[in-house]
């Protein structure tokens, strides 16, 4: 992954998210599913990434209960470290490991 000088962040030079923007560039990639997503609906996110797809789904109204599988211990650390306030609205459920 690299981080550019404007802040994109890029991998194998192809764009993931701008540097400026990234919430609603997320929240484009999804627009099709939120769409038609309803708040009973169960909308979910193989990986957390940089975890600004599951912002834009909690953030969608209504937003959908949102269930992210993040096998990387440690992505899923960095997101228990940001607090109840990341991401807004419903709490991703992390799978369960022999470590927690």
């Amino acid at each position: 992954m690299e981080i550019t000088q404007q802040g994109d962040c890029l991998l194998g030079g192809k764009l993931l998210h701008p540097g400026q923007g990234a919430l609603l560039a997320a929240g484009q990639d999804l627009a099709p599913l939120l769409e038609v997503a309803q708040a009973e609906d169960t909308l979910v996110l193989a990986g957390l990434g940089l975890g600004w797809h599951a912002q834009a789904v909690a953030e969608h109204d209504p937003a959908p209960h949102l269930l992210v599988y993040e096998p990387d211990e440690s992505r899923r650390a960095w997101a228990a470290a940001l607090g109840p306030a990341w991401p807004r609205g419903p709490r991703p459920c992390w799978p369960r490991t022999r470590s927690n």
